[in-house]
């Protein structure tokens, strides 16, 4: 990995740290672009670039640091960003940027990654897996509705993210993905009792222009096996400060229940209503019966007011 440090580049020196609160074990690596069309540039203008992203990022979107854990320029170089162990800005979702570090391309709309970007993102990607990262790797479009990091990008890290010589596999055309969006009604409230787990319920079908599932109260099936994105939201209310409670998705039969867990994590009270989210992506087949649960543990009721699920492909 042909690496440039914070001193390197010219990092500017921070007040206040970027959090370190982040759990890449259960998320992974995203990748993003920069955005905007660069062009060809030379390498002697790489390191403005990143002192120009950090700039932006603390002076007008008025975040900690670069909201990346990386970046990697056209020429291969990887420079580094909140590195490993911060909680990145970049990932579009609490659980986005809980989860899973962020690589950024500079690159946007129309550039093509050289042989030698590819070569750094990939070795960017395998140094954080050898840090801890879970071995997962996705666009910045599986955690919301983005065309970043670009269709040549995302096809590239679906197939491996192949360098030297290795076969390019062939293009995306669409660069978003199918969704369908279901919802509580509003003002319908679930109590969720004393030690239990309770399946939250859908009431309400949003969006599904693809026909992606079929729905019945607290189940989600999903019509054709494939790779999936799941992403529920809650709001909580009653959960006292410094409780916690478990969100989960979870695989259920529809002649016994519970089957296993697909992905949880807790979340810890803090004495007001509770926004929080979930997000995973495992592959599911039509015999799977989702359920998105809160679980809890403590000795007196908790209320969902209003919540969310979503599935893509």
């Amino acid at each position: 990995m042909k690496f440039v440090s914070r001193r390197d580049w010219g990092a500017r020196p921070l007040v206040s740290p970027a959090s370190r609160n982040i759990t890449p074990a259960q998320g992974g690596v995203s990748i993003h672009w920069e955005g905007s069309k660069l062009g060809e540039y030379a390498h002697d203008v790489c390191d403005d670039r990143v002192r120009g992203i950090q700039r932006f990022h603390i002076d007008r979107r008025g975040w900690a640091d670069v909201a990346y854990t990386a970046l990697v320029c056209r020429h291969g170089f990887v420079y580094e960003g909140r590195w490993i162990g911060r909680r990145t800005a970049a990932n579009g979702t609490n659980t986005g940027n809980d989860g899973w570090y962020a690589v950024c391309a500079i690159m946007g709309q129309g550039d093509k990654a050289t042989p030698e970007m590819k070569s750094g993102i990939k070795a960017a990607v395998e140094h954080l897996w050898a840090k801890g990262a879970r071995r997962r790797v996705n666009g910045h479009r599986d955690h919301l509705a983005t065309d970043c990091p670009g269709n040549e990008l995302y096809t590239w890290l679906r197939a491996g993210m192949p360098v030297g010589g290795e076969p390019e596999p062939p293009a995306v055309e669409q660069p978003l993905k199918r969704m369908c969006v279901l919802g509580s009604r509003e003002g319908e409230r679930q109590t969720v009792a004393a030690g239990a787990a309770e399946s939250v319920r859908f009431a309400v079908e949003f969006v599904d222009p693809d026909d992606l599932h079929e729905a019945e109260g607290a189940s989600v099936v999903p019509r054709a096996a494939g790779e999936y994105v799941l992403w529920a939201r809650a709001t909580l209310d009653g959960l006292r400060r410094g409780d916690r409670v478990r969100l989960r998705f979870s695989r259920h039969a529809a002649d016994r229940g519970f089957v296993s867990e697909i992905h949880g994590e807790d979340r810890l009270g803090h004495g007001r209503a509770l926004d929080t989210s979930l997000h995973t992506i495992d592959r599911l087949v039509p015999a799977d019966r989702l359920h998105f649960q809160i679980v809890n543990p403590n000795d007196y009721p908790v209320t969902v007011v209003s919540s969310e699920f979503r599935l893509a492909r």
